[in-house]
């Protein structure tokens, strides 16, 4: 009977941590939320198509041929885009457009 008694007791605050480690997680993602919104709008509008491009597997000659600029341009937007999102290579530049719905990869998931 002890035993039972000491569970009912616990239990209230098994609830109640469960909840604090909700509202902790609700405001990570709020500010997460809020940190990538800003780095959204860091971002131009040429460097936005140039992430595309780049998540669509062009190369910089590609994207400095399709954007009518030159290859340095390209490059430079690359760098820039790097640093402004934090990433380490391409693979974090898609990651992150994916993440922030940038580009959409499979347009045919999405009418699922």
């Amino acid at each position: 009977m002890a035993k039972k008694n000491n569970l009912e007791q616990k239990a209230p605050n098994s609830e109640r941590i469960i909840n604090i480690f909700r509202e902790r997680e609700t405001n990570r993602s709020k500010q997460l939320h809020k940190k990538n919104k800003s780095i959204l709008q860091k971002l131009s509008q040429r460097e936005i198509d140039v992430l595309k491009l780049i998540c669509e597997e062009h190369t910089n000659q590609v994207i400095a041929d399709k954007l009518f600029i030159s290859k340095r341009t390209v490059d430079g937007h690359r760098q820039r885009i790097l640093v402004k999102v934090g990433a380490k290579n391409t693979v974090g530049l898609v990651l992150y457009a994916m993440a922030n719905e940038i580009h959409v990869f499979f347009p045919s998931l999405r009418l699922l």
